[in-house]
């Protein structure tokens, strides 16, 4: 029978202990670096699906599918939820589903120039504040409170299928803001169907007081 020789031994006590240690470090190093690179790629991806729908928006306005353009003292307010990207498009961002009344686009005019602005706000509190379109990055992707984004559903209700407007005021860029017009943009529609329910959404123009 073979024996064992007396310098033949396992991995001793010490040994597994400062082997745990050791891979415990690895991991706290690791796992931070892996969940911060994992939530970069995801706001790069959040910004480059914003900059999409604002440049499809974009093309819609200057080719006046969202009706005439909007004058000095008013704005336009065009939900994300009506365009269909070329791409396909997608109901979520990387981190959660979006909140269709907090995402979309508000159109300005100032000396003749169309200015541009995002908002999106998703079911995991990740969105965008009103950025302007050339100032759309991953680094302006953020953690936010519902309450940063007008939930531009308190404006309208859906009543016996057609949109009907009340007076609540939008403040935006120091100035205040009421609904003046609307347009009901997409197939489907007619002048006595308008919306199915309150979670339809249409384009808003906005008027100065």
């Amino acid at each position: 029978m073979k024996t064992r020789k007396s310098n033949e031994s396992g991995f001793t006590l010490i040994e597994i202990i400062a082997v745990v240690v050791i891979l415990g470090v690895i991991l706290t190093i690791a796992v931070p670096t892996v969940s911060s690179y994992i939530v970069s790629s995801r706001k790069t991806n959040y910004a480059t699906t914003a900059n999409s729908y604002l440049e499809t928006i974009r093309g819609e306005y200057e080719m006046k599918e969202f009706g005439d353009y909007i004058d000095e003292d008013e704005l336009m307010i065009v939900p994300v939820k009506l365009i269909h990207l070329e791409t396909g498009g997608k109901n979520s961002s990387p981190f959660g589903d979006f909140d269709y009344g907090r995402s979309y686009a508000v159109i300005t005019t100032e000396l003749y120039t169309d200015n541009y602005y995002i908002n999106f706000y998703d079911s995991s509190g990740y969105g965008l504040l009103n950025v302007k379109s050339d100032s759309i990055t991953s680094s302006r992707v953020e953690k936010l409170n519902s309450s940063d984004i007008v939930d531009i559903g308190v404006f309208f209700t859906c009543n016996n299928n057609m949109y009907e407007f009340n007076d609540n005021v939008f403040t935006y860029d120091s100035k205040d803001y009421v609904v003046c017009d609307y347009r009901v943009y997409g197939s489907g529609f007619s002048s006595d169907y308008e919306c199915n329910n309150n979670s339809d959404l249409p384009v808003i123009v906005m008027c100065e007081k």
